[in-house]
């Protein structure tokens, strides 16, 4: 997660072109919007679990720092 579309896209386009390994990204804009992705999965049992997360400390509602200490 990131608040800027241009880092995000860079992220996602450097994930994608790892050779040999299938990664699907998902993205998002701040802390409060990735809170509600990753408990939605959760809490609906979606297949779709997240190996790693990425995220920048410095984001408008919540940052990475404190979506951290809730999701854990």
């Amino acid at each position: 997660m990131d608040d800027s579309s241009y880092n995000l896209f860079i992220m996602t386009e450097i994930l994608q072109t790892i050779r040999d390994i299938t990664i699907n990204v998902d993205t998002c804009m701040d802390g409060q919007e990735a809170i509600e992705k990753v408990m939605g999965n959760l809490n609906e049992s979606i297949a779709c679990d997240y190996n790693i997360i990425f995220m920048d400390i410095n984001m408008p509602i919540m940052g990475g720092v404190e979506v951290s200490l809730i999701v854990l």
